[in-house]
């Protein structure tokens, strides 16, 4: 432990490779490393001290996680995990077992006022998988008298300033600005400096023996205490303990409360019961418990107080049916009857009791009408018109009258690959929708905007319908296909077999090969599947669809099993450098067979030897140098009267050497020899200029 903290306190400038954004797959690779490595050293018993903080934004309970690991004597790395970036699951679940209450003392996290971080982890989904042990720094006695800031603290501890310029900058825009990026990391980073620096507040009781110990003290215990202290945003209470506890002024119960001083008096006993026990000291409330809560019916308006307003909702300290003491709960957007905008601190409202959590103590309130309407009334299929209420990286969630709000996810929102922007603008907080149920369970309801397999269910399987390229690595020889109806606005995705490389958001066409209705899924083809490969010979001319375009060339429908490819060398038309200038998607071509592989077809569109048969050796044709190689360079020639190109060979020489060629180059060169058998052709540039 000393090692260690030696290795933090020494550095305590933040070096920019200490820091890792982690935004994208390989970030996240190192990151979960990291994780794991921290997790088997604390089973082993070293040393691990994680510090955290969070960065939010107007539209997101939480945009940033900032997480300074240090293990042992090691020295600490920070890892800003973006949530604005699609992070994978088990990414975010190492990052809760890292905040999991620790099995022994050597699993340390410090954190600064945590409470608000706390509950905006929790909205997100990812607070710890236990019940969080976490030291908070700012509860220790630092000398400076009552609530001193984080940048107080970290210039008078460690002599070091802490701007804080950037706190109110905007930290759902992206990308992040460096100094954001440094900004976000000194805050976790300057944390793991600080806990070997912290003293807990002495006790300043008189008591001679203690008649309880700190492990006597479970949460939930009530006990009689004397009030020792009193300030502006807390008091310190005598329970006879090892050390007092602290009760924050949002634990006194009484409403809005803008001075402890003035709701309770030094030397005034009071009832508390602990709250939490921590590393840094016995935390204690008096006000009423989520229990007080159970069992009052969600029809029954009680009095409530705003004490704070979020982007997400408004805290309301609320009193229980006959109860003198209030408790804090949470009214989220979508259940409130009004804005932010209308609301003001201290103002009185009436809510209701929407959940009573005893387990998590977490009260959820309601501000809005109640409705006898249940999800679970609902049925698969059902179309409602509800409001959006809030916007997610992953969809957007939709008011449809019912207890909880359901989950339109990206897939299902119809607006093709614009439905993975959905929460930068393809639809807004507040704006009305028409969604469909397609399932309900008790965690929560799953809802659509896109179109159905219904939609499809009439449409020839000859006619080609627009796709947009979501998803092109969904498995090894199929892509996820956006697929809108003829005359319709809203697309339906669905899986595409299809051997070649797609790219994200690359326009393709597409037909129906199956509509299932019943189970609302659609089987969509790139290829008219009406012939095997077998029934095809080399040499053989047909007529087709130009359906994709990749980097190497275009695949052409042509009737097969799979669609075919025109590679770049065969295309016809010289130098290529982008296939969409051969020809477009949705283009009628004519191509012959080159050859059949296990993986389809390969087509040409290029002239053939034989149009180069009785070229005299004595002509000279134009051509275009297509490819430099060692020992020869590769021409597209024209045959005489034009038409398509084709690829030969120009062999070095001394009178032709490697330094006369440049990829893109017109020359003139000569038919030395026409392979019609092998399809192949011999040029040479020798002889006198014509």
């Amino acid at each position: 432990a000393a090692a260690a903290t030696a290795a933090i306190d020494a550095c305590p400038e933040l070096d920019a490779r200490q820091v890792l954004l982690v935004s994208n797959a390989r970030s996240e690779n190192r990151f979960r490393k990291m994780a794991e490595t921290a997790l088997r050293a604390v089973r082993r018993g070293r040393l691990v001290r994680i510090g955290l903080d969070a960065e939010w934004g107007p539209s997101l309970p939480l945009s940033l996680l900032q997480v300074a690991i240090s293990i042992d004597a090691d020295p600490p790395m920070v890892y800003l995990l973006d949530l604005m970036a699609p992070l994978s699951g088990m990414t975010l679940w190492l990052f809760r077992l890292l905040l999991s209450r620790a099995p022994s003392s050597n699993h340390q996290v410090y954190t600064f006022c945590h409470q608000e971080d706390l509950q905006r982890l929790k909205i997100a989904g990812l607070a710890p998988l236990d019940p969080c042990d976490w030291t908070d720094l700012a509860l220790c006695d630092w000398g400076l008298g009552p609530n001193p800031g984080l940048a107080q603290i970290a210039k008078h501890a460690l002599g070091y300033t802490l701007d804080k310029s950037l706190q109110t900058s905007d930290w759902t825009a992206r990308p992040l600005s460096p100094e954001q990026v440094l900004y976000a990391a000194r805050d976790a980073f300057v944390l793991l400096s600080l806990s070997s620096r912290a003293a807990v507040a002495p006790d300043t009781s008189e008591v001679a023996s203690v008649a309880l110990s700190m492990d006597d003290l479970m949460p939930g215990r009530e006990l009689n205490g004397t009030v020792i202290s009193a300030t502006q945003y807390s008091c310190l209470v005598d329970v006879g303990a090892e050390r007092p506890g602290i009760v924050s002024r949002k634990r006194l119960g009484a409403g809005l409360v803008q001075n402890v001083a003035e709701v309770v008096r030094v030397d005034e006993q009071v009832r508390v019961r602990v709250a939490n026990v921590t590393r840094a000291g016995l935390v204690l409330a008096m006000d009423s418990t989520t229990q007080d809560f159970v069992g009052v019916p969600a029809t029954e308006w009680l009095r409530g107080v705003i004490v704070g307003l979020a982007d997400y909702g408004a805290f309301v300290a609320v009193w229980p049916p006959g109860g003198s003491r209030s408790k804090e709960g949470l009214v989220l957007s979508f259940n409130m009857n009004c804005t932010n905008d209308d609301l003001s601190l201290g103002q009185e409202v009436s809510v209701r009791v929407i959940q009573a959590d005893v387990e998590n103590d977490n009260l959820e309130l309601a501000m809005k009408e109640f409705s006898d309407r249940r999800a679970a009334d609902l049925e698969v299929g059902q179309e409602l018109t509800g409001l959006v209420t809030s916007l997610t990286p992953y969809g957007f969630f939709v008011d449809v009258g019912v207890e909880r709000p359901g989950l339109v996810h990206q897939s299902r929102a119809g607006l093709g690959l614009a439905s993975e922007r959905a929460a930068a603008g393809a639809v807004r907080r507040g704006e009305q929708v028409r969604v469909r149920v397609i399932d309900v369970t008790p965690n929560g309801l799953a809802l659509a905007m896109d179109a159905t397999a219904a939609d499809f269910a009439e449409v020839p399987a000859s006619q080609w319908l627009r796709g947009v390229v979501v998803n092109p690595r969904l498995h090894r020889n199929g892509a996820v296909v956006a697929v809108w109806p003829p005359g319709g606005d809203r697309s339906k995705e669905a899986v595409v077999n299809y051997p070649a490389k797609l790219a994200k958001g690359q326009e393709v066409s597409v037909r129906v090969v199956a509509a299932d209705v019943e189970n609302d899924a659609l089987q969509l083809a790139l290829s008219s599947k009406t012939l095997g490969g077998s029934n095809f010979t080399a040499g053989q001319e047909l007529n087709g669809t130009v359906i994709s375009h990749a980097p190497y060339g275009f695949y052409v429908d042509v009737g097969a099993t799979q669609p075919g490819l025109v590679p770049h060398g065969r295309a016809g038309a010289g130098f290529v450098q982008r296939t969409e200038d051969v020809a477009q998607v949705g283009e009628q071509v004519a191509v012959r067979v080159v050859n059949m592989t296990k993986t389809g077809l390969v087509l040409a569109m290029d002239s053939t030897a034989l149009d180069f048969a009785n070229v005299s050796s004595t002509d000279w044709l134009t051509g275009a140098v297509i490819n430099v190689l060692n020992r020869s360079a590769v021409v597209a020639v024209w045959p005489p009267g034009g038409g398509r190109s084709k690829d030969g060979t120009v062999r070095f020489s001394e009178n032709c050497t490697r330094d006369m060629f440049e990829q893109g180059q017109e020359v003139q060169v000569r038919v030395v020899h026409a392979d019609v058998t092998q399809d192949r052709l011999k040029l040479s540039m020798a002889g006198a200029s014509p």
